[in-house]
């Protein structure tokens, strides 16, 4: 069974902070809505500016746990059997950029392309059998 992670993107600080649920170096204290508290060593501070973001349950090729708000490359592997290879003109068609999202009752892959952010038309979800998965980044430190 896996374990809840988390990880809070720091806007104001523009950083990332992984931490297991309720573990150091951060813990949540829910109220009003959730608080973030950090210890830097001598005291706890609160975060203001924070996004929260589940992990996936999933991993990439290389072993690196997919959160929400990754952007990852997907690779259909049924497509690169068929197709002639990776450096297959066609394997451009069958490779693509996504957005990890909670879509509800599970994750989704939205479209992405670096160039004009991504479309909120082609969603679909996120696959798991038959495909490679490798993280490139998130939608924040991507600067996208």
């Amino acid at each position: 069974m896996s374990r809840f992670k988390f990880r809070a993107w720091d806007s104001d600080e523009r950083r990332m902070i992984y931490s297991i649920f309720a573990d150091y170096p951060f813990s949540w204290h829910l109220g009003d809505g959730i608080e973030l508290h950090e210890h830097d060593g001598h005291q706890w501070n609160v975060l203001k500016n924070i996004v929260i973001e589940q992990w996936t349950g999933l991993t990439d090729k290389n072993g690196r746990e997919i959160y929400d708000g990754d952007v990852v490359r997907i690779t259909d592997l049924m497509a690169l059997e068929c197709c002639g290879g990776p450096d297959s003109p066609l394997m451009k068609e069958y490779t693509r950029d996504w957005v990890v999202e909670w879509g509800g009752i599970g994750y989704k892959a939205r479209y992405y392309d670096s160039k004009s952010a991504y479309d909120p038309e082609i969603v679909f979800d996120l696959p798991t059998k038959n495909v490679e998965i490798d993280v490139l980044g998130n939608i924040h430190e991507e600067g996208r």
